[in-house]
């Protein structure tokens, strides 16, 4: 299927290693405030700073999801990026994160999700961002550590802060219509998901 144009839109999938030779995928997307389509240098600068999502870097609020809660051998290696505008070639960044060593992790399907809401309800207008696995450790009786939430929930709105001050502006993009939505607030509780296509 091919991706839609959507004006001044760019679409961000982060990706790498899970915890048994598998890999993980975050798409997310961006509205470029800056005039136009982002260039290549603008959008290397918006997926960099949303890389801190999953990064280790200090940042104002939270912790980086990869080396503070990953398994061993989970790995945020590369970012796909192109502009939504029907003609644009996708181009790739190098990333170099890492979870920590010899810590085990949930099983390859099981995430927490990440949920981006908007100022309008229905599904076109709200998403969900499924994060790589978490160690064993921070997981007891089926649920997530409730400390994790909150210091995610704070290094997010960091870096959406840090992002409108860089021309960036996170969305919820519908493909079915055409439309990116701004994403108002996100939100994340302590229970495990399951994603098929993560399943060894």
């Amino acid at each position: 299927m091919p991706l839609p144009t959507i004006a001044n839109v760019t679409r961000f999938a982060f990706g790498g290693q899970i915890q048994g030779g598998g890999r993980w995928v975050n798409v997310w997307h961006m509205n470029y405030t800056g005039g136009g389509f982002a260039t290549q240098a603008a959008a290397t600068i918006g997926a960099n700073e949303l890389a801190k999502l999953y990064d280790s870097s200090v940042i104002v609020g939270g912790q980086g999801w990869i080396p503070a809660f990953g398994a061993g051998g989970e790995t945020l290696d590369k970012a796909d990026v192109i502009n939504l505008d029907g003609t644009s070639a996708t181009f790739s960044l190098p990333y170099t994160i890492t979870g920590p060593g010899g810590t085990p992790g949930e099983a390859a399907e099981c995430a927490h999700v990440l949920t981006l809401r908007t100022g309008f309800r229905g599904r076109s207008h709200r998403g969900r961002v499924f994060l790589p696995q978490v160690q064993n450790s921070q997981v007891a009786n089926g649920q997530l550590n409730a400390a994790i939430p909150p210091l995610i929930i704070a290094r997010f709105n960091s870096i959406f802060t840090t992002l409108a001050g860089l021309s960036w502006v996170p969305v919820v993009a519908s493909y079915k219509l055409g439309t990116a939505t701004p994403i108002t607030s996100v939100s994340m509780d302590t229970l495990v998901d399951v994603i098929r296509g993560r399943k060894r």
